[in-house]
């Protein structure tokens, strides 16, 4: 973890007190019917839980509901939804749990991630995934036996793009020469908080940890522990 990251970045420090255990709360806090949550009110909770003092509030990344699953996450688009988050909260850090990187293009990804950081005053932290639902994949014409290295490009394409000016990349997502992302993410040459790796990637730590900062291993075959 680096000093200037955590002095400079609001909601990491939110979220990461050294010594102290932090709690957030991940929305919606409503029940399912039939996979679907009513979003009446979530809003006001998130309010709520602000001046409460909760350390984050979390979004999911369901792009298609899926019957299998039966869980169609918030509804809303992760970033729509993160946008009205930081309209109606002041204190409490922002995240995603998480972005499924591999069905999104890197620049797009990085610019929703970079632009939520700004509104919300430096309080997003982009958790990122590879997916768990493999039925998503051919919709996009992805391949779900390659997300791992899609998911790999991605975290550099957004890691530069949001810290560095007209950064040089090149990778199978394209090429970037002689134009910038802006904004820029809030910390002076620093992406969004880092980047922290959520359930939903089997990627070893050895892959992963010199391009993240930090990792939080969900179920299945996510990291090594």
């Amino acid at each position: 973890m680096s000093a200037q990251l955590t002095i400079n970045h609001p909601g990491f420090n939110r979220m990461f007190q050294p010594g102290k255990m932090t709690i957030g709360m991940m929305l919606p806090m409503a029940p399912l019917v039939n996979g679907v949550p009513d979003m009446a009110g979530q809003l006001d909770l998130a309010a709520q839980a602000d001046q409460l003092a909760l350390a984050a509030l979390w979004v999911r990344d369901v792009p298609l509901f899926d019957l299998a699953f039966n869980d169609a996450g918030q509804i809303y688009d992760p970033w729509v939804w993160l946008g009205q988050l930081a309209v109606v909260t002041k204190r409490a850090a922002l995240s995603s749990a998480g972005i499924v990187l591999p069905l999104r293009h890197p620049l797009h990804t990085a610019k929703s991630a970079a632009s939520v950081d700004v509104i919300s005053g430096g309080r997003f932290l982009l958790g990122a995934a590879s997916g768990d639902r493999a039925t998503e994949y051919p919709v996009f014409s992805r391949d779900h036996a390659a997300r791992g290295e899609v998911y790999r490009e991605a975290i550099g394409v957004i890691r530069r793009s949001t810290s560095e000016n007209y950064p040089d990349i090149d990778g199978d997502f394209g090429s970037l020469h002689g134009l910038d992302l802006l904004p820029k993410a809030i910390g002076g040459q620093r992406p969004p908080c880092g980047l922290h790796l959520i359930a939903g990637s089997d990627l070893t730590v050895a892959s992963i940890s010199s391009k993240t900062t930090r990792i939080l291993a969900g179920t299945g075959p996510v990291c090594d522990r």
